[in-house]
């Protein structure tokens, strides 16, 4: 999904937007931020970068 290239774009440091074009999409896009970049603090003990 777009918002999974957008959150490892942002790890590497940059600026990454994604445009939705509705709004049921968000969801998803919520659950992937959750269940990836959520959850990669805890599994480095800190945060990425």
């Amino acid at each position: 999904m777009v918002a999974g290239a957008a959150l490892g774009l942002s790890l590497e440091g940059y600026k990454s937007v994604i445009e939705m074009q509705f709004a049921d999409f968000a969801t998803m896009a919520f659950n992937q931020i959750v269940n990836n970049l959520a959850k990669l603090y805890y599994r480095w003990g800190s945060a990425p970068m």
